[in-house]
C-alpha cells in the first residue's frame, strides 16, 4: 500500500547536542490492512515485536541482522536519545548510502508513539537511554534485548567509525591531525569519554528490568567454541519463542557474521595499537572500569 506523509516536529540532534527545532518535518507512514499506521507493512511470522537496545558500537546492526535471519522484519528506523524521543529513518536509504553517510537528521517523536508504529513480526534497533521518568509500561508488548561489548572496544570502535564517516565535522576533524593512534584515543577519551560513558550508563538502565535478553558481542563472534555458540543461539530462539531446528542455529549465526550490514564489524575491535596505560588511567578515572564490571567485563 502507498505511504502517507505524517508531519511532526523534528529536532536537530547529534553527539549529545541539540540544535534549532523546526516544524513540518514529514516522514512517510504506511497503513496496514487493519488501517493501522506503521513504518513498514511487511511482517515476520512471529507474533512478537522486538526492541534491541545497545551500547553504541557493540553489534547493533549485527544483532539486528540476526533477528532478520530468524524471520523478523526490520522496521527500518533507529531509536535514540534520552527517553528514546527521536529516531533516524533509514527506510528509503540504500545500504551503500547508509554506510557512507549514517548521520542522518533525527526526527523527534515520543517513544510511545514511535513504538506504536512497529508491527508484530518486526524488530527495531536503538541506543535507548532509559531515564528515570520513562515509564516501564512504554515497552509493554515488546521482547527487549540488550547488546553490549567491552566499553574500551566500544570507545575505540566509535572513534574509528567517526573518522571514517564524519571526518569533515568540526568535532572529528582534530582527530585527523593526530598522527599516533594512542594519542587519538586519549583525545577521544578526554573530549568525549565522559559523555559516552554517561550515555552508556543510561542505556544500561534497561537491565533494571527482569525480562531483558542480554547479548554480548564477544559471544556472537566467538569462533572457537561450537557448544558455546550453539548455546548462545538456543538462548535467543527460546527467548523469542521461535521454533528453529538446533542443526540450523550455527549456520544462521555464520550467515549473520558474513552479512554486509550498515556498520559491519564481524570481529572484535583489536585495541592494542590504540590503548595505552594513560588511556586506561583516564578510562578508570571516568568510571569506565566500574561500568565494565557491571556488564561482566574486567
Amino acid at each position: 500500500m502507498s505511504p502517507t506523509n505524517h508531519r511532526d516536529t523534528a529536532q536537530l540532534q547529534g553527539s549529545g547536542q541539540s540544535g534549532a527545532a523546526f516544524e513540518g518535518r514529514a516522514y512517510p507512514l504506511f497503513v496496514d490492512p487493519q488501517a493501522r499506521p506503521c513504518f513498514r507493512i511487511e511482517r515476520g511470522r512471529s507474533a512478537h515485536r522486538v526492541l534491541l537496545t545497545s551500547i553504541p558500537k557493540s553489534g547493533t546492526y549485527l544483532f539486528g541482522e540476526l533477528f532478520r535471519k530468524l524471520g523478523f522484519v526490520d522496521a527500518g528506523i533507529h531509536i535514540e536519545g534520552r527517553g528514546g524521543n527521536s529516531f533516524t529513518d533509514y527506510r528509503f536509504t540504500s545500504l551503500s548510502d547508509a554506510r557512507q553517510n549514517p548521520h542522518l537528521e533525527p526526527i523527534s517523536l515520543p517513544l510511545a508513539r514511535t513504538l506504536g508504529l512497529i508491527l508484530p513480526g518486526q524488530y527495531v534497533v536503538s541506543h535507548l537511554q532509559v531515564t528515570d521518568d520513562l515509564p516501564s509500561s512504554v515497552l509493554a508488548g515488546f521482547k527487549v534485548a540488550f547488546a553490549c561489548s567491552n566499553l574500551r572496544d566500544c570507545l575505540v570502535s566509535l572513534m574509528l567509525f567517526l573518522i571514517r564517516t564524519a571526518s569533515g565535522s568540526g568535532a572529528v576533524a582534530p582527530l585527523l591531525k593526530i598522527e599516533r593512534d594512542e594519542q587519538r584515543t586519549l583525545f577521544m577519551l578526554r573530549h568525549y569519554g565522559e559523555q559516552f560513558l554517561e550515555e552508556a550508563s543510561l542505556v544500561m538502565n534497561i537491565l533494571k528490568r527482569t525480562d531483558v535478553l542480554r547479548l554480548k558481542f564477544e559471544d556472537a563472534v566467538n569462533s572457537h567454541d561450537e557448544p558455546a555458540r550453539a548455546g548462545f543461539m538456543k538462548r535467543i530462539v527460546e527467548f523469542l519463542d521461535l521454533d528453529v531446528d538446533d542443526t540450523r542455529l550455527i549456520g544462521i549465526l555464520n550467515e549473520t557474521l558474513g552479512a554486509n550490514t550498515m556498520t559491519r564489524s564481524a570481529q572484535p575491535t583489536s585495541i592494542e595499537r590504540y590503548w595505552s596505560p594513560e588511556a586506561e588511567r583516564e578510562f578508570a578515572r571516568m568510571g569506565g572500569c566500574d561500568l565494565n564490571c557491571r556488564l561482566g567485563y574486567q
